[in-house]
């Protein structure tokens, strides 16, 4: 995906489907999918969307976190098929409220939270705190992580904990 800045709403490319400005600097722009930096709770959230956006991705039926549980907390942020994101964090508390603003944020018809099956002393904590969160049609998995990392591709640019979560993702467990 490319980055573009322009100091100008006059030097925006012909190229360019997704803008970001501010309130006061969107009057003038032209562009068809222009986001307002003031509507999103977090950067995060606004670079997500706009991502989403570049790639054509108008609307989401099913927001997905899937999660790596461990002392490094792989995550992986899908909208419908799209992988939106990765990241890793060492906080549960972190994991929960990022993942509770990616799914309010894209409002869909079904939510899911993927955990893989894996370090329990990790995993029951996490669980606990997922099972707080407060979204719409929220459907909470837990996965087998055996060979997680088998039979997919993922960017080697990814950690072992966010090619896990990225994996996961594909994979269908019981419901907690």
């Amino acid at each position: 995906m490319k980055f573009v800045h322009v100091a100008s709403v006059d030097a925006i490319p012909a190229y360019i489907t997704v803008v970001i400005s501010t309130r006061s600097e969107c009057k003038s722009i032209s562009s068809t999918q222009v986001l307002i930096e003031e509507d999103f709770r977090s950067i995060t959230s606004l670079v997500d969307r706009a991502y989403e956006l570049s790639v054509g991705k108008n609307r989401c039926k099913v927001g997905t976190v899937s999660i790596d549980p461990g002392k490094r907390i792989g995550v992986a942020f899908l909208c419908d098929d799209l992988l939106t994101r990765t990241e890793v964090f060492y906080a549960k508390q972190d994991v929960v409220k990022e993942a509770e603003l990616f799914l309010n944020l894209h409002q869909c018809t079904h939510n899911r939270v993927i955990v893989g099956a894996g370090a329990p002393e990790h995993r029951d904590e996490l669980l606990r705190h997922i099972r707080n969160i407060s979204v719409p049609n929220l459907k909470i998995y837990l996965v087998d992580e055996n060979s997680s990392r088998e039979n997919i591709y993922v960017s080697p640019n990814l950690s072992k904990d966010e090619s896990s979560a990225v994996s996961i993702s594909t994979r269908r467990g019981h419901q907690v």
